[in-house]
């Protein structure tokens, strides 16, 4: 919790989260806070869950005269081979937006913006390549109906379908 004014300054939790602020982006006094607080947060859209904790960086949705700068620390975590980290910002009443996706080697990520609200570094799912095949997928089939005609067949059939492809793999 700080006092910044037109000069500008830096804010940071325990845990190493921060907020610069430039000279200029305030035309007077704000209180800046950052709390590990998801209360009153949108959820999370579908396909990304919180690596860590969801800060609250306040005042919400209060914009600055230029862009300030977000640094969140990268938690311990791990991934699947499919999934990334990204930092993610929402406001209030609004929805999560991805503002950055972290470099390997990052220790944390850091974004700029234009009004303070919600972050979190979060997991995102990204979805994996079809395998690729010297052709397209392609498959025969054949129907069996034992002694009778497909065709004529009326009521209850004992049948056999039978797919052959071509080998073409999806992911599991």
């Amino acid at each position: 919790l700080d006092m910044l004014g037109v000069p500008g300054g830096e804010v940071h939790s325990p845990d190493g989260a921060s907020v610069e602020v430039p000279e200029g982006a305030l035309d007077a006094g704000v209180t800046i806070r950052i709390a590990i607080d998801s209360g009153g947060a949108p959820p999370l859209p579908t396909g990304l869950r919180p690596a860590g904790g969801i800060y609250a960086i306040t005042p919400h949705a209060r914009p600055f005269q230029r862009a300030v700068t977000v640094r969140l620390p990268l938690p311990a975590t791990t991934l699947a081979a499919n999934e990334s980290l990204v930092l993610l910002h929402a406001q209030p009443d609004g929805s999560w937006a991805t503002l950055r996706d972290a470099e390997p080697g990052d220790a944390m990520l850091e974004a700029e913006v234009d009004t303070l609200g919600w972050f979190t570094v979060g997991v995102a799912r990204r979805a994996q390549a079809l395998a690729t095949t010297t052709s397209p997928i392609a498959y025969t089939r054949s129907l069996d109906c034992g002694a009778q005609s497909c065709s004529a067949a009326l009521g209850t059939v004992s049948a056999t379908l039978t797919i052959v492809s071509n080998g073409g793999v999806f992911p599991s």
